[in-house]
This record gives structure tokens, sequence and C-alpha cells, in this order.
């Protein structure tokens, strides 16, 4: 029984650290598909605007 819990508690620890470093990889990378992503999911939020030049 604890080795179980043992293993369940290392899943769910794994699985949080991979959340937060793909979290971090996206902030620091900012790919466009992320911001695609976040006009998806909060379009009230996010606001794109399309512009000729840089």
């Amino acid at each position: 029984m604890a080795d179980r819990r043992r293993l369940i508690r290392r899943a769910i620890v794994l699985l949080g650290g991979v959340l937060v470093a793909s979290t971090a990889a996206v902030i620091a990378t900012q790919p466009l598909w992320a911001f695609d992503l976040l006009g998806w999911a909060i379009p009230r939020i996010l606001w794109r605007v399309e512009t000729w030049e840089p």
C-alpha cells in the first residue's frame, strides 16, 4: 500500500514538473501557436492587431 502511494505521489510530482517546465519553455520562446491558443481560449482579453511594418 505504501509503495502504491509513493508511486502515485511520484507521478503527480513528475507531471507537475513537466507542466511547469513546459509553461516556462512557452513563456521563454513565445511561439506563435501559443498566442493563437490564448486567443482561442480567452478572446475578450487577448487582442491581435494586424500591422504592415514591424
